[in-house]
């Protein structure tokens, strides 16, 4: 009879693990990072530069996008995704607030609106 089958453990896999050739090869690759210093490994603007983004880190197609949502009437094809429609709005609620000087008291009502969402929902221990 023998062993049970439940027990063969590892089977058509092969070796794994620190001694195998395909992990040693893999530790004696080099690192992409690892010739940098570590304040240069993270967005850079050769890296910016090289990926075709301008000064201000935008791509083209971000620029276009930009210039088509300022248009009066967007150009044919382009459709606003529902989070820019939604940043829009609120850049144009914004200005239309400043320019009649409701500003202040928009956000002051806002400010104390969020208070009392914030004593309904966090308990008091926690509040200090």
């Amino acid at each position: 009879f023998g062993p049970p089958l439940t027990r063969r453990r590892g089977v058509g896999r092969g070796r794994r693990g620190p001694g195998t050739p395909a992990h040693r090869a893999r530790a004696q690759m080099p690192k992409p990072n690892a010739n940098k210093p570590k304040g240069v490994r993270g967005k850079d603007s050769e890296v910016s530069k090289s990926k075709g983004l301008g000064d201000d880190g935008k791509s083209a197609a971000g620029k276009v996008k930009e210039a088509a949502v300022k248009l009066p009437t967007p150009p044919a094809g382009f459709h606003m995704k529902k989070a820019l429609k939604r940043k829009v709005a609120l850049v144009e609620k914004y200005n239309e607030l400043k320019a009649k000087g409701k500003l202040e008291v928009f956000m002051e009502k806002r400010r104390r609106k969020m208070a009392s969402r914030d004593r309904t929902l966090i308990p008091r221990a926690s509040r200090g």
